[in-house]
Formats: structure tokens, sequence, C-alpha cells
């Protein structure tokens, strides 16, 4: 039997860069890494507190290079926003 090894950790927090406005849409940019098993979720909550709800808005394989993901018609005025590596 073989275990396979976990995924590599991030040997820091990859930039995030967000552009766009309230109504028209959110796009948050990052460097991904170079492993397609590995996916990227943007995910949203309306609610900071310890036991939020997460929603996920999109996803997409990492591909090592730069990586947008998109919010194109957030419904809620405030929400804030976290990118989920799995």
């Amino acid at each position: 039997m073989r275990v396979a090894p976990p995924i590599a950790s991030i040997a820091f927090p990859p930039t995030v860069t967000i552009s766009g406005r309230y109504p028209a849409g959110f796009t948050c940019s990052f460097l991904s890494l170079a492993n397609p098993s590995i996916t990227c979720y943007l995910e949203y909550t309306t609610n900071l507190a310890p036991l939020s709800t997460w929603t996920t808005i999109a996803s997409t394989p990492s591909t090592g290079g730069m990586t947008s993901l998109s919010d194109p018609n957030p419904p809620d005025r405030q929400r804030s926003y976290r990118i989920r590596i799995q």
C-alpha cells in the first residue's frame, strides 16, 4: 500500500489583489501553486462571527500562474471574501 504525501504547504500566503466595485462585481487575483489536483475557491460571508457560514462563489484548478476568481454580481452591499485552497 502506498500513501500519497500531503500537498506541499505554501511557504507564505499569496498576495491577493481585488479589483472592481459594487454593484458591478469583484475579481480576486493571486499567484497559485503549479498543481492541477489543487482547487482554489472564492468564498464569501456576510457575517464574520466565529461560526460564520462561507458560501462558494467560484472555483478553478491551481495552474501555477496568476489565477482570477470573480463575484460578478454581488447582491449584498457588504461581503467578506476568502480564498480557500484544497
